[in-house]
């Protein structure tokens, strides 16, 4: 099980190196930063990916199946709960 104090490095690397070899380089992700927060005493897990301007739409037909099988992964590790994840583009508030 992916404790509190490990889960945010570990849960990262799997969604940044599955997210590259299935996306195939049409999307270059520049960040990918885990975070959470308490809501009625549950942990709610996200991570956030950023991608580089320019890259194709994100059609749910595509992401969907990628986003079940890295569910599936994470919870094969462990993950209690299981991340979420969150995409958005480089920008202003994105750069870090």
């Amino acid at each position: 099980m992916a404790t509190k104090n490990d889960w945010r490095a570990e849960a990262s690397d799997l969604i940044q190196v599955e997210l590259q070899n299935r996306l195939r380089g049409d999307f270059d992700i520049i960040n990918v930063e885990p975070d959470s927060f308490f809501f009625e005493g549950r942990e709610i897990r996200f991570v956030t990916v950023t991608f580089k301007k320019g890259h194709p739409t994100v059609d749910v037909k595509r992401f969907d199946p990628i986003e079940f099988d890295i569910f599936n992964l994470l919870e094969e590790r462990g993950f209690d709960p299981v991340p979420t994840i969150d995409y958005r583009d480089e920008g202003p508030s994105a750069a870090r």
